[in-house]
């Protein structure tokens, strides 16, 4: 095989998520996928699987800018994002759901998702959320299932699983 198939081989790979790794398996709540991507490219994807499933981003919380600007102040010296941003949105529909089976449920309003490249691989994009967890009971429980799972679908969506 030449060079050039290679590189469409790797290539067709990359499209169908062959080369998506999970990488969440050491934090068992939280659940990620890496992927080669360019940063913007990731984000752009996070932010239409979003908009796919009807939602609207409340919020980006530009985490990796906010780590940047603040590092001098105290003292820090190792620079760990070269992109990373957390995306926040709700639903009413699956708020509702969750508060009306316990007002608790508010603390994880709104819901958020991430998007991040390190310094020390480039190129190598994790996209993820924060797995919902602690439910009152099983109603509560399968509320927060619910919104775990379009989570879920969005990030999958994102790294081109779904």
């Amino acid at each position: 095989m030449n060079k050039s198939s290679w590189k469409f081989l790797a290539g067709g790979l990359l499209a169908t998520g062959l080369l998506t790794t999970p990488v969440s398996a050491q934090n068992k709540s939280i659940k990620s996928y890496q992927f080669e991507s360019s940063f913007d490219d990731a984000l752009f994807d996070l932010k239409e699987a979003l908009t796919n499933k009807g939602l609207v981003v409340d919020n980006v919380a530009r985490v990796a800018k906010m780590l940047n600007r603040t590092a001098k102040d105290i003292g820090a010296t190792k620079t760990i994002y070269k992109n990373g941003m957390v995306i926040e949105f709700c639903s009413a529909t699956l708020s509702r759901r969750a508060m009306e089976a316990d007002p608790l449920n508010m603390a994880f309003c709104p819901y958020s998702m991430f998007v991040y490249e390190t310094v020390a691989e480039p190129g190598k994009v994790t996209v993820g959320y924060k797995i919902l967890e602690g439910a009152s009971d099983a109603k509560s429980k399968k509320a927060l299932d619910a919104v775990n799972k379009i989570m879920d679908s969005m990030v999958r969506e994102t790294v081109g699983l779904e």
